[in-house]
């Protein structure tokens, strides 16, 4: 996976680095990025971090439920759907235990 943030900066996973997807919601919109993508290892460490205005996400959501299993759309509907401070886990790598509390301080543009 390689995408662009708006400021340009690249980053880069496997697909198989990840064992989680969580998207993040903030009430800091519609003027800032209020929407963050979260792909994180089975320990909790952020491998990406990635506003919804990245570069290349609309590539990467079309990929994302033929590339993994169990890929819940209705859960990113309900995150897109948010306004306020809100977690949302959109998919577990099978095995996977519960997902690891991510960090929810806005990252800066």
């Amino acid at each position: 996976i390689f995408i662009a943030s708006r400021d340009g900066e690249r980053q880069s996973v496997a697909w198989d680095a990840f064992d989680y997807v969580t998207i993040l919601t903030t009430s800091d919109g519609p003027f800032r990025d209020d929407v963050f993508w979260i792909f994180s290892d089975a320990a909790g460490n952020h491998l990406a971090r990635l506003p919804n205005s990245a570069e290349g996400l609309t590539e990467l959501l079309e990929a994302m439920p033929k590339k993994l299993i169990g890929f819940d759309n209705h859960e990113v509907i309900r995150a897109m759907g948010s306004t306020t401070e809100a977690l949302f886990l959109v998919w577990r790598r099978a095995g996977s235990g519960a997902a690891p509390e991510v960090d929810r301080a806005t990252p800066q543009p």
